[in-house]
C-alpha cells in the first residue's frame, strides 16, 4: 500500500474545496488504485477523510494507518481527526489503538418559519458587534467554559490554540467569517460569551460556535444570544442556518431545538492523538 502524492485536482471527481493546506494522495497496490486520501491541517492535527471507490481489506488499513502517522508526524502534528457518518475499518482500528470516538449532530432552521423569542434584555446587558480584542483577554475563561469532548473535535488542548481556532475563524481562514451575525455579549465591560458565524461550502450559513462563559451559564445568556443572531439572519433574508452539536451536550441540543432546529444528520468524529 502506497500514498503517491496528488497535483492535479482538476481530473478528480471530487466535490470537497481544495485549500492551500490540503494535500491529496492516491492510495494504491500496485497497479490498482483504492481512491484517494485526504489530508488537511487544522491548529495542531491533520483532518482526515477517504473518497474510496475500492474496497480495501481490512489489513490493508494497518498499513494505510502507519503511512498516515508517517506524513503527520512529518509535519510535527499530535491529533488525527476523521469524520465519518458510520463506522469503517478505519474508524474501528483508530478505536482499537486507544482513539476515542464522539458523536456529533448536525441540525438546520429554516428561517422563513422562524419566529423570534420575546426576550427582555436584562439592565446592563449589551449585545455588540463580535471584535476578538476581548476574547484573547478571556481565553482562558473561555478554554475552562468548552466540554473537554468539544475541544477535542476544535483539535485545540491549550488556551493558545482554542484562540488560534478562533482566530481561523475571525479572519476567514475556516469559511468567510459573518460579521453582521457575529456577536459579543457584554454585562457592563466584562464580556460573558460570544457567537460566532461562519459561511462555508455550497454556501452553508453555518454558526460556527456560541459559548458562555462557566460563571453565566444557565441564566438564559445563550438563549438571548442565540435570538439576536437569529433575528438578524431573518432580516438580512437568509434563508436556513446550520449548526453542530455533541450529542452529549444535551443543555445546548434542547436550546436549538426550542428555537426550532431539525436534526439533519449523525457523524462520527474519531480523535486519536499519534
Amino acid at each position: 500500500m502506497i500514498l503517491k502524492r496528488i497535483f492535479d485536482y482538476n481530473k478528480l471527481d471530487i466535490n470537497f474545496p481544495i485549500r492551500d493546506d490540503t494535500r491529496l494522495y492516491s492510495i494504491e497496490k500496485g497497479k490498482k488504485r483504492y481512491g484517494i486520501l485526504i489530508l488537511r491541517e487544522f491548529i495542531n492535527s491533520q483532518v482526515v477523510n477517504f473518497n474510496i471507490k475500492e474496497p480495501i481489506e481490512e489489513e490493508r488499513y494497518e498499513e494505510l494507518f502507519e503511512k498516515i502517522v508517517s506524513h503527520v508526524k512529518g509535519l510535527g502534528s499530535f491529533y488525527i481527526l476523521h469524520y465519518t457518518i458510520s463506522s469503517n475499518p478505519f474508524s474501528d482500528f483508530l478505536l482499537k489503538r486507544g482513539g476515542e470516538a464522539i458523536e456529533r449532530i448536525g441540525m438546520v432552521l429554516d428561517l422563513e418559519k422562524f419566529s423570534p423569542l420575546s426576550i427582555t434584555i436584562p439592565y446592563g446587558i449589551k449585545i455588540r458587534p463580535f471584535i476578538i480584542g476581548p476574547l484573547r483577554e478571556n481565553v482562558d475563561i473561555c478554554f475552562n467554559s468548552i466540554p473537554e469532548y468539544d475541544r477535542k473535535i476544535f483539535s485545540t488542548q491549550s488556551s493558545d490554540e482554542l484562540f488560534l481556532f478562533y482566530t481561523y475563524l475571525y479572519t476567514g481562514r475556516e469559511g468567510i467569517f459573518m460579521p453582521k451575525l457575529s456577536l459579543n455579549i457584554y454585562s457592563e465591560s466584562d464580556l460573558l460569551g460570544f457567537i460566532l458565524v461562519n459561511t462555508f461550502a455550497k454556501e452553508r450559513l453555518t454558526i460556527s460556535e456560541i459559548v458562555i462563559f462557566s460563571s453565566y451559564q444557565g441564566k438564559g445568556f445563550g438563549k438571548l444570544l442565540l435570538n439576536e443572531t437569529l433575528k438578524r439572519a431573518k432580516a438580512q433574508g437568509h434563508k436556513r442556518l446550520f449548526l453542530s452539536v455533541t450529542k452529549k451536550n444535551k443543555r445546548a441540543y434542547n436550546m436549538y431545538k426550542r428555537f426550532g432546529f431539525e436534526e439533519v444528520k449523525y457523524y462520527v468524529v474519531y480523535v486519536y492523538k499519534v
